[in-house]
């Protein structure tokens, strides 16, 4: 008995280091590649609060970031350091002509297909209804929103989404930078209801931009 116990002693030292050792990685890549990576704190978050800061482009793999505070100081975070229950946030990832795609972290591995900014044709065929159900199509302004059905995240807008005959569905629509959209949806047999939201920014992101324009306006004057 009092040989297994400096043996279990260190095993558990062993594996701590072990633990040490393996920093929790960001990985993420897209198609197309190139594409930018930002990262926004939800509310709660005490790393990246509301600011949004780009990280690099994909693909991407880092295990910790430089961010700006509120007060325009950098600080280097390390996802190792972070509680994953209260530090929440969100990817936005971009790429010109193509509609942005939020995700939610935890989750430190993601791939992202980006959609084509396409204009909607004005005499587009709406999707069949489902068989004995309803369909239901979703939009956002801005496009690429998170959309979660009973709670559970099922892609990003433009979203088809199918039920059966009379079932009701809480839908949220989510995007980093705007208030959340809220809606209780009811399903009917052979129609397709088509629901676009406009999503509208936080006062954090409006402020944000008011003064950006502001410093960039002031630039410019001093330019001159």
């Amino acid at each position: 008995m009092k040989l297994h116990q400096p043996i279990s002693i260190a095993l558990a030292v062993l594996s701590l280091q072990g633990c040490a050792s393996s920093p929790r990685t960001l990985s993420i890549r897209s198609d197309p590649a190139d594409a930018e990576v930002c990262i926004k704190g939800r509310s709660q978050s005490e790393y990246f609060k509301q600011a949004k800061n780009c990280i690099g482009t994909t693909p991407l793999e880092v295990d910790a970031v430089t961010v700006i505070d509120e007060h325009g100081k950098k600080r280097v975070v390390h996802f190792n350091e972070l509680d994953i229950e209260t530090e929440q946030f969100f990817l936005v990832v971009s790429r010109p002509g193509y509609a942005p795609q939020s995700m939610g972290v935890p989750g430190w591995s993601h791939f992202v297909s980006l959609r084509q900014e396409n204009p909607k044709p004005e005499n587009a065929p709406a999707p069949a209804a489902a068989k004995n159900g309803g369909t239901a199509r979703i939009s956002s302004d801005p496009v690429g929103a998170l959309v979660y059905v009973n709670d559970f995240l099922k892609g990003n807008t433009p979203y088809v989404l199918e039920g059966a005959d009379g079932q009701t569905i809480r839908l949220k629509i989510e995007q980093a930078g705007y208030n959340a959209i809220e809606r209780s949806i009811t399903m009917e047999s052979g129609k397709t209801m088509e629901i676009n939201l406009s999503l509208e920014q936080t006062s954090e992101e409006v402020a944000d931009e008011e003064e950006n324009n502001s410093r960039t306006l002031a630039s410019e004057q001093t330019g001159k």
